[in-house]
């Protein structure tokens, strides 16, 4: 796991383009959260839920899995648009600092436990 961290790091963008099986359109890629903490654009599948993720925190591109070209272009957009990289990876690390961190997580943890008790 440790080691993965070196590869984002010397990474251009962050690729998580799953298919739509049940148990990945229903559920919240750890990739997606990863890639923010990393400070890399991302490139998703276009499930629901990522598409979502990825427009309230403008920190990639969803796109159909399913079209090569379409990957393909996204990626040469992201290569050669720096500005538009540093865009995504900014908004990416800024949403991880501000809300998809342990320390925030914790927060509505605690919250719920006491609402509980």
């Amino acid at each position: 796991y440790d080691e993965i961290w070196n590869h984002y790091r010397t990474a251009h963008i962050g690729l998580c383009l799953l298919y739509p099986h049940p148990n990945f359109v229903n559920s919240l890629a750890t990739k997606l959260y990863e890639y923010m903490a990393a400070g890399l654009p991302s490139i998703v599948s276009d499930f629901p839920d990522w598409k979502a993720l990825i427009l309230k925190t403008n920190c990639g591109i969803a796109v159909n899995p399913y079209n090569l070209s379409q990957i393909t272009d996204t990626a040469e957009d992201l290569m050669n648009n720096p500005q538009l990289s540093r865009t995504l990876l900014d908004s990416g690390r800024t949403a991880f600092e501000e809300h998809y961190n342990w320390n925030s997580e914790s927060k509505k943890l605690e919250r719920l436990y006491k609402q509980l008790l």
